[in-house]
């Protein structure tokens, strides 16, 4: 819209670890300013709802008779924002993220009555990209991208990537996930439709 420098859409997911589950709904808002005939600067909001659950009555477990296992299903939902700035000059493609902006907090109390935090916290995404033209006519190109995850907590991860990438055909890439694992990701296009698939060799 606006000439191709305004976009909106929605993000909806479910994700399932187990007795925890993951339901997100968001509403993503995205804007490119023009800086010149060949470089442009982007960002991107999105809002929406959170919803975290841990059903204690689904764990497998060796004693039976702990009493947090008596505890109820219990879930929370709070509100999420996820903010993206990106810069783009001719190949060169440099990314900055903070999904979880708000860091909401909600908390649960087990059966034996002990507090339980479902941390929401904010992470720090930062990504660099170049693409190496082989054929323009086709679109075909290769690029190496490096990812930096942050998150209060934890080690900073970090990801090198090198993608095979057709315009018309699909792609191909593999990835170092630093200390954890090497994994390779492929997907095909049609049209406006793209499908793929990844999987992680843990190390």
């Amino acid at each position: 819209t606006a000439g191709g420098k305004m976009g909106l859409g929605i993000i909806a997911y479910r994700d399932q670890t187990d007795i925890l589950s993951n339901t997100s709904a968001m509403v993503n808002y995205a804007y490119r300013i023009k800086i010149s005939s060949d470089a442009n600067l982007s960002f991107g909001l999105a809002v929406g709802v959170q919803n975290q659950t841990v059903d204690f009555t689904s764990a497998k477990v060796v004693n039976e008779l702990d009493p947090i296992l008596f505890g109820p299903r219990v879930n929370r939902t709070v509100f999420n924002a996820d903010f993206g700035l990106g810069f783009e000059w001719k190949g060169f493609q440099a990314g900055f993220a903070i999904p979880q902006m708000l860091g909401n907090n909600p908390t649960i109390t087990d059966n034996s009555g002990q507090t339980l935090n479902l941390n929401t916290v904010q992470h720090y995404r930062g990504s660099l990209k170049y693409d190496f033209m082989i054929n323009s006519t086709k679109g075909i190109k290769i690029y190496p991208m490096a990812v930096v995850r942050s998150v209060k907590g934890a080690p900073i991860q970090w990801d090198g990537n090198l993608f095979l990438d057709a315009a018309n055909l699909g792609w191909f890439g593999v990835t170092y996930h630093s200390t954890y694992a090497i994994g390779v990701s492929a997907g095909v296009r049609y049209k406006s439709i793209s499908a793929g698939y990844a999987h992680n060799f843990s190390t």
